[in-house]
């Protein structure tokens, strides 16, 4: 396989398509394990950006902001987290692959990295919101769950549970990283039958928002009083305390996080219109590489052929 003089570009195209259509579906319907896909399609693009990059640092990090300002142009509805994560994403494998090069101990472990800080992300921003009061309460239930049918109690439930989670998570990264390792070697040795098989050829706010945005931050200031000034039971201060945070992060971080998206976006309105452009493309390549999977057995060998396949699509030199 000849790789495109444009891979870094098409890898960027891909990674945005996968982001806001994929991820805003998964995100729109809730799905728990959002991040255990996503982040999963993630390492392996920067990956191989990594991989066939001249200059890997740089490259990462752009197609990564560039991935995030389509991802808010087309799928604003994606939770704050969703770009924290992507762009976490983003600085650790330009960090890693900057300090360690690319080789097998680099790739495996940001693939790591970049799950486990997938698995711990939700539970952390529950923590912030709650408290450690939360999971004494999940340990206080799960306890009663279990007197109603035995005579013995789960100590610290909430710490073995977030951490099988997230071992789980961790042991999933090593997975996806030793796949992606292996993935330029399997590009390569495509064999002409199959490439001739799949072979396809190209085809501002407005008063109201503003007025609520000042609304939050007044609120905002009338709790940090009540919470510092005056001397409230503690069931009121941790409710107080709970609200401040909510508020702080939906009237105030996420605003400011929108605005910054929205000016970088409008600065990178052509490569908006190239990745819409794209998209006809894009969509015949997946049917493609999903018809040519299809006859594969096995849900982990279907999807890895499947992914294998959309990447040639869309790596291959269009020239050869």
């Amino acid at each position: 396989m000849k790789i495109s003089p444009k891979a870094t570009y098409k890898l960027t195209l891909l990674w945005a398509f996968a982001e806001s259509g994929l991820g805003g579906l998964l995100h729109g319907l809730h799905v728990p394990v959002t991040g255990f896909v996503l982040g999963a399609f993630s390492v392996v693009i920067i990956s191989l950006i990594a991989c066939y990059s001249t200059n890997q640092t740089r490259d990462i990090l752009t197609s990564t902001l560039l991935v995030l300002v389509v991802k808010f142009s087309v799928s604003p509805h994606s939770p704050l987290p969703a770009y924290v994560a992507l762009l976490f994403q983003g600085c650790v494998g330009a960090i890693m692959f900057k300090l360690f090069r690319y080789n097998a101990f680099s790739l495996i472990s940001f693939s790591i990295i970049a799950m486990v800080e997938s698995a711990i992300q939700k539970p952390l921003l529950a923590t912030i919101i709650f408290g450690k009061e939360l999971w004494l309460a999940v340990d206080e239930y799960v306890n009663k769950l279990l007197v109603l049918t035995t005579d013995q109690t789960f100590t610290s439930f909430s710490i073995y549970f977030l951490s099988t989670y997230t071992i789980l998570y961790a042991v999933w990264g090593v997975v996806v990283g030793i796949w992606a390792y292996k993935l330029p070697i399997k590009l390569a040795g495509l064999s002409v039958v199959e490439q001739s098989i799949i072979n396809v050829n190209t085809l501002q706010a407005g008063p109201k928002r503003k007025r609520w945005f000042f609304i939050g931050i007044f609120l905002v200031i009338l709790l940090l009083l009540a919470f510092y000034v005056f001397d409230m039971p503690t069931p009121l201060l941790y409710i107080t305390r709970t609200i401040i945070i909510v508020v702080l992060i939906y009237f105030l971080i996420t605003p400011i996080v929108r605005y910054f998206l929205k000016r970088f976006t409008a600065q990178h309105h052509s490569f908006i219109a190239n990745f819409n452009k794209a998209l006809p493309e894009l969509k015949i390549t997946l049917q493609k590489a999903n018809q040519f999977a299809s006859s594969h057995k096995g849900l982990y060998k279907r999807w890895s052929t499947f992914l294998l396949y959309l990447l040639y699509l869309n790596l291959q030199d269009e020239t050869s």
